[in-house]
């Protein structure tokens, strides 16, 4: 598989969180693998928390529809994820950056901070490397 060095942060490595410029707005998700034709796939914060509050309400009887069925019928896993895809990459580009230290980095960002913890608990529960 190809190795992703970003401009702003260097080297990649899967379950890394990433910051993503599109829009006058920055998305954060965790970084998965390359995707085709030099995109990077990722996981957003919002996606997560998304999915996983979904996965909460079907296992508790609050919502049950038969696309929620069909996703969880193996339990929460990294297929129930939405995945994200961006240009994001090459020596002009500089789209998207590595974050560091993202404990420091989100702390006091309010709903950001509390995104980047319930979705790095949801992905650690499927043994996904998020950090």
């Amino acid at each position: 598989m190809k190795e992703i060095v970003l401009n702003i942060g260097g080297k990649l490595e899967t379950g890394d969180v990433v910051g993503i410029a599109y829009n006058n707005c920055t998305y954060f998700g965790w970084y998965v693998e390359p995707g085709l034709y030099g995109s990077l796939k990722y996981l957003s914060f919002a996606g997560v928390v998304h999915v996983a509050s979904l996965y909460d309400d079907f296992t508790s009887g609050k919502t049950v529809n038969s696309m929620q069925a069909k996703r969880f019928s193996k339990g929460l896993n990294y297929k129930s994820f939405y995945k994200d895809y961006i240009l994001a990459f090459g020596p002009q580009n500089n789209r998207a950056f590595k974050v560091s230290n993202p404990e420091e980095f989100f702390k006091g960002a309010g709903e950001t901070e509390q995104k980047y913890l319930k979705g790095r608990e949801a992905l650690k529960s499927i043994k996904f490397p998020a950090k």
